[in-house]
């Protein structure tokens, strides 16, 4: 993979992933565990969800990442940043998961600042929808880029699992 295709994928992925916009710093990720099995998502259910997810992301545990996502995820990427212009981006589960492998290998450093979360609950408790403005820092081969994007996750309970089911993403600004 040459150097611009990797840093393509790198913001590709920052701008939208469970493992960008769910994500704090290791120090903030202490909670309580999800539960096995759930009937209803609440706020402290989803928050901890989320702190799960973090843990993943800081330990570059692809394995532990796979069960949190949804057969089914759609993660949509708009004004993502190419040398033809902005483009939009979707792909699926084995796509996410197989471009995250990339990232996580490449990786040498990862920094994320989230502001105005909004946690709402639908659906009965079915489903949240998780809203933020996500700044996140990636540094790979030296290089450092820093992507800005509005996020809105879909998170469900799926058979007794809260896992993600959709992330679009809508970037607003990329510094290399």
């Amino acid at each position: 993979m040459t150097r611009v295709s990797l840093v393509l994928v790198v913001v590709a992925l920052l701008a939208v992933c469970p493992v960008g916009h769910l994500f704090l710093s290791p120090a903030r990720a202490e909670s309580t565990p999800v539960p096995g099995v759930v009937t209803a998502l609440t706020p402290a259910l989803v928050e901890a969800f989320i702190k799960q997810m973090e843990r993943t992301a800081v330990d570059r545990k692809l394995e532990n990442l796979a069960p949190l996502l949804a057969d089914e995820l759609k993660i949509i990427i708009t004004n993502m940043p190419t040398p033809q212009g902005p483009q939009r981006l979707e792909m699926g589960k084995g796509e996410y998961l197989a471009n995250t492998s990339q990232v996580f290998d490449a990786m040498e450093k990862y920094e994320l600042d989230r502001k105005g979360q909004d946690i709402q609950i639908a659906d009965g408790g079915e489903k949240a929808i998780v809203r933020a403005t996500v700044t996140e820092r990636v540094t790979i081969q030296g290089k450092t880029i820093e992507t800005t994007a509005k996020e809105v996750a879909t998170i469900e309970v799926i058979e007794g699992r809260i896992q993600v089911s959709r992330i679009e993403s809508d970037v607003v600004e990329v510094k290399e």
